[in-house]
């Protein structure tokens, strides 16, 4: 050991280590958490920055002896006390701080970039954050925190939007309710709450796709000192479950044991070591020794569909319902599959689902068309990459298990982790810390059943995380998709047939197999009003890493193709695309037929759309970017051109998805919310406490929420399918009116008055004819022991309509002729979400899904050898977007609009519609530029460069 002294936070320090060890780690080794870790010490994620000497850093890249001597400063120095510093409150107040992963590495930045440069131009914040991923924001929100920022300074008014006069805390931008203990770095995820003497959890992956584990030998690293358990196929329980979490019964097949003998992708599970130090747990697997009969992967989506391909999953298959298969083929060595029910499979030919349906008569509509045409669209497997792998603890707490996890889906995961131990749930407490990210991928139960068996097994607390690798490789994807769109229009634009077949990818696993790929018709189809359309879909597996759910379930990948082929469709016509748009969207008012068809199971319900603003959503855009009025380019190589998407996404899933709240008044007045909403960083429980201070006439300070605690809150689905505002605040919002219901009772027996006689009146009162009572008064007076007891009121929502947000999405941009690069010069997108209760929050959400959304379009990919083999699981190799490669002029606007009955607008969602649009609207600008189509993302230079016959 070495003794190592530096200034560590304004205090000179002698700290006792080896020099060579790795300083992040030393770092928070000795108490500082807030540094996070998002690349494995790869040192291109930015999530561990410290300042050194003045300078940012990341931490991860250092050794403790380069800190020898230097005087170090980290978030905690600028946040001790209570209250935010400019900086920070700036921050907040920009809405910059959603999933607060990045939060403190960002405001070092910003904080060291003020020292030297007062008022920083864009170009010096983008500098200054070049190295910072952040995955939520979208960055565009970043250049105004240095606005606020400097407005606080000077005493001067951060200006709000104020467009519903009449509201007191709904559609205002008020401050998200963690941010400040986001900003300051204190304890907020999961990794902050692992307790000294917990186990850590390390997998042995499997280096083949396919394959069958004839033998495994832990003999010589179960001697490793340290070793607490090594899981394999040999003791693994025989428990077959899905991942999925949706509501029971799930879609979704039951494919997966913890361990199997045998492995369906680069990465699945072999052995499992627990260890009391990550050290032992390497060192130990190390030594496993395993025998492997190697099979023929299928690593493409042709190859999974082809007549001779090899079975993914040949083991015993059994149903929830009287079907039966012919099991007199199968292999003991694979995991059985269970289907609660049947959903289209045929497994023995690598389908994993199936579906079909439509409307009306394509055939008799193409008979009627006096244009046809088909074209075939590809879409390539994306990662989310969340800035926090998937990461969770579980421990013993009186008999009981306790989850620490950062899960989407708290009450699923308890479902599902019952069900694989045996135990009732009441045994189980999953508690939903702060996620640094999900997007979909957290909605699947991908490590929390291997931990939680553990701990039961062993007593142990159990502390597993992904590695940046593994959250490619054992994590959840975008499925890859082969999507076949034909269309007839009539010469004046109207469409008379929409034909679309899906062939989609799953990899190796059913989770969400078919209620993602039913989303790619589900999603854009009822944009339009045609009378002839039909849909097939196939879901296939293959030995990819597994697909699941990903922001936008699908729609992503159906936009692009429906949008991109009418576009080709306008030009076949010589018509204006914008002009078949208008002719055949929905508006208010139309009734949807479609929608009976396109239930996620079963039949759905023809639906009246109360509101819908697309058509202003349009033509606001247009005017904004100067539709048809291109700016000219000055060199002859750079090809300028306009593209537009119109989109929508549901409100969560009628008829389905169920969320409760449950409120409370305190002694003094003011009142707790327990809901069981899952926020993400999204700001779900501000804009929950906003509905209910409005519609209480309180402070939104006079509310406090607690969420997604499986033992403390009431059920809800989860944060998936864009529920949050539409469901779970909707359960809010129903049990506020109870409280509102029995506090005017209270106040009646107070007031001597006749309820119709009182109102709710801000400051926490309640007003009648003849007096008014206080809510810290009706408090005392029901809790008292001559009163009615403590006002408490619960409350669920469920509903059977969709509540479709909808918007469009326009684009300039400038494409290199000579090296296919793509320059986005200007993205607007404007959208109808109703009335949005926290409007900067809910830009963040868009301009964070646009970014996402144009990753996927222009560069994202995960690519695969012949043999299935990842090539570019990490984020040296797998480029996601960061600050410098946002548009240049970045805009998100609202088009309002208001519904019967609804006090507070339809509270329509933004965070999944969002990342539907940049596929379409920048495959129909780069036409718009260049005259080729490019009918695969992402829009690679290379595949312009070949559209245009120079490669």
């Amino acid at each position: 050991m070495d003794k190592i002294k530096f200034i560590l936070n304004g205090v000179e320090k002698e700290f006792l280590g080896n020099r060579g060890d790795n300083a992040k780690v030393f770092l928070r080794n000795h108490g500082i958490i807030t540094m996070r870790e998002g690349c494995d010490g790869e040192g291109n994620c930015g999530l561990c920055s410290i300042i050194l000497d003045g300078k940012v850093v990341n931490s991860c890249l250092l050794i403790v002896g380069q800190l020898e001597g230097r005087e170090v400063y980290t978030t905690e120095f600028f946040s001790n006390k209570r209250d935010l510093n400019t900086l920070q409150k700036a921050m907040v107040m920009a809405g910059v701080v959603q999933c607060g992963y990045c939060s403190p590495s960002i405001y070092l930045a910003l904080n060291t970039l003020l020292k030297v440069n007062a008022n920083p131009s864009k170009e010096d914040v983008k500098d200054a954050l070049s190295s910072i991923l952040c995955r939520c924001t979208g960055y565009e929100q970043m250049f105004d925190v240095i606005t606020i920022y400097n407005k606080l300074l000077n005493n001067e008014i951060v200006d709000e939007e104020k467009i519903l006069k009449e509201m007191r805390v709904v559609e205002k931008s008020v401050c998200k309710m963690d941010g400040p203990k986001l900003v300051r770095g204190e304890k907020a995820f999961v990794e902050d709450y692992v307790d000294p003497d917990a186990c850590i959890l390390k997998v042995l992956g499997s280096p083949y796709a396919s394959a069958y584990i004839n033998d495994i030998d832990v003999s010589e690293a179960e001697k490793v000192p340290g070793v607490v358990y090594i899981l394999t196929y040999k003791n693994s329980p025989d428990k077959v479950y899905g991942r999925s979490g949706q509501s029971y019964p799930e879609p979704s097949p039951y494919d997966r044991r913890i361990i199997g003998q045998k492995v369906y992708h680069v990465g699945d599970r072999v052995a499992a070591v627990l260890a009391e130090t990550e050290e032992a747990a390497i060192e130990a697997i190390k030594l496993i020794k395993v025998d492997y009969e190697v099979l023929k992967p299928v690593a493409t989506l042709e190859e999974a569909m082809a007549e001779d391909a090899p079975i993914i999953h040949n083991g015993h298959i059994s149903y929830g319902t009287s079907k039966t298969v012919d099991n007199s083929n199968i292999d003991p060595r694979e995991v059985p599959v269970f289907y609660n029910f049947p959903v289209g499979e045929d497994v023995r030919k690598n389908k994993v689902a199936s579906s079909k349906g439509g409307m009306g008569d394509v055939e008799i509509g193409f008979q009627e068309a006096d244009c046809v045409i088909e074209r075939t669209y590809r879409t390539k497997k994306a990662h989310c990459t969340p800035s926090e792998p998937h990461v969770v603890y579980s421990k013993m707490v009186d008999g009981r298990l306790v989850v620490h996890a950062s899960t989407q889906v708290p009450w699923h995961a308890r479902r599902v982790i019952a069900s694989i131990l045996d135990i009732p749930e009441n045994k189980i407490r999953v508690i939903k810390e702060n996620v640094g990210g999900g997007f979909g991928a957290k909605q699947d139960m991908l490590i929390e059943d291997l931990s939680c068996y553990l701990t039961w097994i062993t007593g142990r607390g159990v502390y597993y995380r992904f590695t940046r690798e593994e959250e490619f490789i054992a994590g959840t994807s975008r499925h890859d998709m082969i999507i076949t769109v034909k269309l007839g229009a009539k010469k004046d634009g109207k469409i008379t047939a929409i034909q679309m077949d899906v062939k989609s990818n799953t990899g190796a696993f059913g989770n969400h197999a078919l209620t993602v790929s039913k989303n790619v018709c589900n999603v854009p189809l009822p944009l339009f009003i045609v009378p002839n359309i039909k849909f097939n879909i196939d879901v296939y597996y293959s030995n990819l890493p597994n697909a699941g759910a990903y922001r936008g379930y699908g729609a992503p990948q159906g936009t692009f193709a429906l949008m991109t082929a009418i576009d080709e469709l306008s030009h076949e016509m010589g018509l204006e695309y914008s002009d078949i748009l208008k002719k055949n969207t929905v508006r208010s008012g139309d009734k949807l037929e479609l929608l009976a068809q396109l239930a996620e199971i079963g039949k759905g319900n023809a639906e009246e759309i109360a509101s819908c603003a697309l058509i202003e959503t349009m033509e606001k855009a247009m005017e904004l970017i100067d539709w048809k009025n291109k700016p000219k380019s000055k060199k002859d190589h750079i090809k300028i051109g306009h593209g537009m998407a119109i989109v929508q996404q549901k409100s969560g899933i009628p008829d389905i998805d169920t969320a409760n709240a449950m409120i409370k008044m305190l002694n003094d007045g003011t009142f707790i919310v327990h809901m069981g909403g899952t926020d993400l960083g999204t700001g779900l429980n501000t804009v929950s406490a906003q509905l209910a201070a409005e519609h209480l006439q309180t402070d939104f300070e006079s509310v406090h929420i607690i969420a997604a605690d499986t033992d403390n809150t009431p059920f809800d689905v989860g944060a998936y399918a864009s529920s949050g505002t539409h469901f779970s605040c909707g359960a809010v919002l129903n049990a506020v009116k109870k409280m509102e219901t029995i506090i005017l009772e209270a106040a009646s027996e107070m007031l001597k008055e006749d309820v119709k006689d009182l109102k709710l009146a801000y400051p926490s009162k309640v007003v009648g004819k003849t007096g008014e009572v206080t809510y810290e008064q009706i408090a005392f007076k029901t809790q008292s022991g001559k009163g009615k007891g403590q006002l408490i009121a619960h409350a669920n929502f469920t509903t059977s309509l969709h509540a479709f947000p909808y918007g469009t999405h326009i684009c300039e941009v400038a494409v290199n002729t000579n090296t296919g690069e793509v320059k986005i010069n200007k993205y607007y997108a404007i959208h109808d979400c109703g009335v949005p209760i926290n409007p900067k929050l809910a830009k963040g959400q868009i301009f964070g899904a646009v970014i996402q959304s144009i990753g996927h379009s222009l560069y994202e990919e995960m690519k695969f050898d012949q043999n299935a083999k990842p090539l570019n699981a990490n984020l040296l190799d797998y480029k996601v977007a960061k600050i410098n490669d946002i548009p240049e002029d970045f805009r998100v606007e609202f088009v309002y609009t208001a519904e019967e009955n609804e006090k507070y607008g339809p509270r329509k969602s933004v965070g999944e519609i969002s990342i539907n649009g940049a596929a379409p609207a920048l495959a129909t600008a780069i036409h718009d530029a260049t005259g080729v189509w490019v009918r695969e993302w992402p829009f690679s230079p290379e595949s312009i460069l070949k559209a245009l016959g120079k490669i």
